[in-house]
């Protein structure tokens, strides 16, 4: 099964096709942003298969992945055939460059969306 990447403020982000917005994280990873990013081009929830993460230090607590935890959370999640592919639109560079001159928070982009559209957008708001 496939998961499509969309953008907001400037990062790609997936939604979990069970859980939606409960399960969104990075599209890409990034374990410095965060530790739930999609890892080698595939997502697995962390709503549906918690408990992935540890907390190294209290106060300003630094997450990390659990090794351990996240093998044995994929092979849930493979056995229940929520292992997801995570889908780039193939026009994506394209469409970092239209928003990239947008302030932070729209820097946005959702699957449908065409370059036009989002030149368009920029027109009409005055963003060059």
């Amino acid at each position: 099964m496939e998961v499509l990447a969309y953008l907001n403020n400037n990062r790609w982000i997936v939604d979990c096709p069970k859980c939606g917005k409960l399960g969104a994280t990075l599209a890409e990873p990034d374990i410095s942003v965060s530790p739930y990013s999609a890892i080698d081009g595939k997502y697995i929830c962390p709503n549906c298969y918690p408990g992935m993460t540890k907390i190294k230090e209290r106060g300003y607590a630094k997450v990390s992945f659990d090794e351990d935890a996240r093998a044995e959370a994929r092979t849930r999640a493979e056995e229940n055939g929520e292992v997801y592919d995570v889908l780039f639109p193939e026009n994506k560079s394209e469409i970092i460059e239209v928003v990239k001159v947008r302030k932070l928070q729209n820097q946005n982009w959702i699957p449908g969306e065409t370059v036009k559209f989002l030149k368009d957008e920029n027109k009409k708001n005055g963003v060059k």
